[in-house]
């Protein structure tokens, strides 16, 4: 199966702090679990809302196969760590 768990840092205007972070290619779309999104960031309605209610997610959040394709981010399944290369992109969840 190709998934890898590992904390990854999430920065919003509020806070910044580590969340257990699932790398799933089995996933079509990333997730983020509500609680820890709300001390990270204040929400903003950008003019188009899309609710998704996913509760009991099996992380904090869950990254997907569409969001490691749109990325550089490669799986190491060996070491179990996902690797962004920093010379290519800075990544930003928003």
């Amino acid at each position: 199966m190709s998934i890898i768990n590992q904390p990854l840092l999430y920065a919003g205007s509020l806070r910044e702090t580590h969340l257990c972070t699932l790398y799933n290619y089995s996933a079509c779309l990333s997730c983020i679990n509500q609680e820890p999104l709300q001390d990270l960031e204040t929400s903003n309605n950008l003019g188009r809302i899309r609710l998704i209610a996913i509760s009991g997610l099996s992380e904090e959040t869950i990254i997907g196969a569409d969001t490691l394709q749109k990325w550089p981010i490669k799986l190491n399944f060996e070491q179990d760590v996902a690797i962004v290369n920093p010379k290519i992109t800075k990544m930003q969840l928003i």
